[in-house]
Formats: C-alpha cells, sequence, structure tokens
C-alpha cells in the first residue's frame, strides 16, 4: 500500500517534542520511542545554506571522544565548503551539542558522527536502525519521515521531521519491538535537484587504534 505523509508534527503520543535539549534525556522512559527538538534555525543559516553549492565530496564519518566533535566538525563542513565564518561557526558548536547529549543519554565519551551532503534516495525503505539511539538532524533540505507500524510491515500514514529540528530515535539494542514500532526513512529527492545537509549520531564502544 502507498504511504502518505498527514502531518508534520507527530502522530503518536510515543513520540514526544520538546523546546529543550535537556528534555532528551526522557528518551530513556519506556513510552517513549522518539523525541524531536521543536526549534527554527536562525535565519542567517538557513539562508546561507539555502544558497550554498556544496562541493563534490559527499562529507565524513568519523569516531572521536566528544571534546573533540568541535574541531572535526569544523574540517568536515570546511571541506564540504562552507566557508570560515558565523554560520560555520554556528553549526559546529550546534553539532557539538547535539553530541554531547548524545553522549550523556548513551553514556559514553566517544560518538560515531556522520556529516554529509545527501542528493539521492540513501534510505528507501523505512527501518528501525541496529544501534542503541540515533540523533538525526537535517540543516537543509527536507527532513527525516517517521511512523508507526507492525513489526514487518510500514506505515501506512507517516510524518516529517522539519528542517533544522533534531530527532532521536530508539534502535533494535534500545529496546525489543512493539506492537506498533517506530520506523523511519529519508525523503525521497533523488532527480529532484535537491541535496540535505545532514547529520547523524550514535554510540560506538571504542575508538580506533592507530597503526
Amino acid at each position: 500500500m502507498q504511504t502518505q505523509p498527514i502531518s508534520l508534527s507527530h502522530l503518536h503520543p510515543n513520540v514526544m517534542e520538546t523546546d529543550s535539549l535537556a528534555e532528551f534525556s526522557r528518551i530513556q522512559e519506556s513510552s517513549v520511542e522518539a523525541i524531536i527538538l521543536n526549534r527554527n534555525l536562525p535565519s542567517a543559516v538557513s539562508t546561507f545554506l539555502s544558497g550554498i553549492v556544496f562541493n563534490k565530496e559527499k562529507g565524513e564519518r568519523f569516531f572521536v571522544p566528544s571534546d573533540d566533535i568541535p574541531s572535526k566538525a569544523d574540517d568536515v563542513l570546511g571541506a564540504l565548503g562552507l566557508a570560515e565564518g558565523i554560520v560555520r561557526n554556528w553549526l559546529m558548536q550546534d553539532i557539538h551539542k547535539l553530541a554531547m547529549q548524545t553522549g550523556k543519554i548513551l553514556s559514553t565519551s566517544n560518538i560515531q558522527l556522520r556529516i554529509g551532503v545527501i542528493d539521492d534516495d540513501s534510505c528507501r525503505r523505512f527501518h528501525r536502525d541496529n544501534v542503541k539511539a540515533r540523533m538525526i538532524c537535517t540543516y537543509r533540505g527536507p527532513g527525516t519521515l517517521y511512523g508507526f507500524a507492525k513489526p514487518g510491515d510500514e506505515p501506512i500514514t507517516f510524518s516529517q521531521v522539519q528542517t533544522g529540528q533534531a530527532i532521536l530515535l530508539k534502535g533494535k539494542r534500545w529496546s525489543a519491538p512493539r506492537t506498533q514500532t517506530l520506523l523511519h526513512k529519508s525523503p525521497p529527492i533523488e532527480g529532484t535537484g535537491i541535496s540535505r545537509l545532514v547529520v547523524v549520531m550514535d554510540e560506538v564502544q571504542s575508538l580506533p587504534t592507530a597503526l
């Protein structure tokens, strides 16, 4: 059956919206499957990002202690074509804040972080990640789609996280599927000319050892 979006707000009481990043600690509650940070990007950030032409380099996945994220994020944003300045600095600090909160929730100082530009349908099907939890924030372009379905099915209706909002979702390693499981996927943009700037975070048990 073809799925259809019905709302930009959440569909289910197990998805929580908050204006405070500190409230993300409530993901520990058994009744909460995901939390959305309800916010708008600063106008200067959204305007700048809407006009930038990213470099061909798609981004990078890396493993670093939380304290090292600002400098590494700054390097990746620069490689993607963001010039030094207020916007790049804001993004760097925002990514760090989200990463610190993710690490606190997952009780780890090591974070797996992916910063990248997406111009295709990278995750075509609704799914549940094989992680304890995952933080996703789309800084440019349409945000993540999410909905509930019985195990083995796809949502009949779904909602969409708005640009600039961060969503923290429980994964397979956090809890067993319920009667209705929260699933998510990337919005379909392939062939539209739209590109998304997306940051994804989850835990890593240990950092790679240098050779």
